[in-house]
């Protein structure tokens, strides 16, 4: 009998054992899934690595944790065997592998992070490189190739004033297929003639083969009108920032208009750009920049159809007092429209005063001293556009 007693304790433990062993997977599995993260980070405090707990939330509000890991600037006199020991510690602490990670700073210590994250954390979905200042980042050969070649889950991917090639962007398209949100704005990299070398190819095979993407960031970069010509393949992009963008040109921002499900559009700086009348067919645009554009007074009208438009920023375009009418259209039209912004404009005080009579625009900016008081101006512009009065 206690033999047999000791037989069915030793059964009922392993079989506890077995219990907690599917508790523990099925638990990694949920964290796994989630899209909702909570911050574990390892930032220096008073001379010494201590780790800190936040919440961040991201785009999608959906229910679960995350773990995120955030290397801030380390001591100089700190080696990467130290720092990658903590990451290793890190992960048997929480026992889940780490799923984000934002790189700041001092990059010397990259190569081993990378490593330990390889080895621990092939699910990592989410990755932040930037720096304080606005110096391109040089990062190492070794360490493109582990993010563009290793990382097969991730989904955010956000470099700072890079210098990843067209080769780099190739590889990053073709093993990390499932990415969403890509940023690489500022990324410049010189070429054997001290020139900075275009991507239009490597940005090409991005939207060519990472066909969920929904936000697209490539601002005061390199591209040209080719980098975006098939655009229209991503059914899910609502976001595009192409501020500083000095190459494009209105062939390049037409192809934008296939993007029906486009929210906000970024094309301020887009020196070559003149024309916005193309993206008057996008229903759900909501805000649009277009700042130092050469946007004129025959060129902006059409955005008036848009009607979730709620931010406009016209600031410094080649728009005048004729356009005013065309103005006053978007204003009176759009319904949902809050802000508008048209710096470096000149306008007369009578289009001021039919803007302050528009209780749903909260937020005007204007320069007061470009506002005229010639009646003639509003007159004719009134007449040249025939949408307003005088009173």
């Amino acid at each position: 009998d206690i033999e047999g007693s000791n037989i069915s304790l030793k059964a009922f433990t392993m079989a506890m054992a077995a219990v907690t062993s599917i508790s523990h997977i099925i638990l990694q599995i949920g964290q796994l899934c989630s899209l909702r993260y909570s911050i574990v980070g390892m930032k220096k405090h008073e001379g010494r690595d201590v780790y800190i707990r936040k919440s961040e939330g991201i785009e999608d509000e959906a229910a679960g944790t995350r773990r995120w890991l955030c290397c801030y600037n380390q001591r100089v006199d700190r080696t990467n065997d130290n720092l990658k020991s903590k990451i290793d510690a890190h992960v048997k602490k929480y026992e889940a592998a780490i799923t984000g990670i934002t790189f700041f700073g001092n990059w010397n210590y990259m190569p081993n992070v990378l490593e330990s994250l390889e080895q621990n954390s092939p699910f990592l979905i989410r990755m932040r490189i930037e720096r304080d200042d606005l110096a391109v980042l040089q990062l190492p050969g070794e360490v493109k190739y582990s993010i563009t070649h290793h990382f097969h889950f991730l989904v955010y991917l956000e470099i700072k004033n890079g210098n990843l090639t067209n080769n780099d962007l190739i590889g990053l398209a073709r093993n990390c297929k499932r990415l969403n949100n890509f940023r690489i704005p500022g990324n410049a990299t010189l070429n054997g003639e001290n020139e900075i070398e275009n991507i239009d190819e490597g940005v090409g095979e991005i939207i060519n083969q990472c066909k969920e993407l929904w936000c697209i960031y490539l601002d005061d970069t390199s591209i040209t009108d080719r980098a975006i010509q098939h655009v229209n393949r991503l059914k899910e992009l609502m976001v595009v920032s192409l501020s500083g963008c000095t190459a494009l040109t209105n062939e390049g921002i037409s192809y934008l208009s296939a993007c029906t499900n486009l929210v906000h559009i970024f094309l301020d700086g887009c020196v070559k750009v003149s024309n916005s009348e193309v993206l008057s067919n996008l229903e759900y645009l909501t805000v649009i920049w277009l700042d130092k554009t050469g946007i004129g007074n025959d060129s902006f009208s059409s955005l008036s159809t848009c009607k979730y438009l709620s931010q406009i920023s016209l600031n410094y375009t080649n728009i005048t007092e004729f356009g005013e009418p065309r103005l006053l259209s978007i204003i009176q039209n759009c319904k949902n429209l809050t802000a508008i912004s048209i710096g470096g404009i000149q306008i007369t005080i009578y289009f001021v005063a039919h803007l302050r009579k528009l209780k749903h625009i909260t937020d005007q900016w204007f320069d007061k001293s470009m506002v005229t008081e010639d009646m003639g101006l509003f007159r004719r512009a009134a007449q040249a556009g025939n949408v307003v009065s005088q009173t």
